[in-house]
């Protein structure tokens, strides 16, 4: 006897449900939400720009403030060259994000100059 999953997010039963494919309702016990409260919150994240990384990127920008010398590290060297050179293979491989920047700078630009 199996024991009955609950959604993570809105605290229900996930059972499978008429017209339900057997795909789909395996995806929901896998994750342990329904698909649809999965989608509201990936929507909800969406909406207000978080990613799973967001809080890590935010602690370790805060510890590039208090300690700028960690930027001379040999691993964060490492890390901005293969950045770096990532960067400029996908310039190559997607010549529009190298043209949206170029806009982006040239709209912060005009804006300084505005203020």
């Amino acid at each position: 006897m199996d024991e009955e999953k609950i959604c993570y997010w809105c605290g229900e039963g996930i059972k499978k449900r008429k017209g339900q494919s057997i795909k789909a309702h395996t995806y929901e016990l896998q994750h342990g939400a329904h698909i649809d409260c999965l989608r509201i919150h990936e929507g909800i994240l969406r909406k207000y720009r978080i990613s799973s990384n967001d809080y890590l990127k935010a602690i370790v920008d805060g510890l590039f403030q208090l300690f700028p010398e960690i930027k001379e590290t040999k691993s964060v060297k490492e890390y901005n060259s293969r950045a770096r050179k990532a960067k400029e293979e996908m310039e190559k491989a997607f010549p529009y994000i190298k043209e949206l920047e170029k806009k982006e700078k040239a709209k912060k630009k005009e804006e300084k100059k505005c203020d």
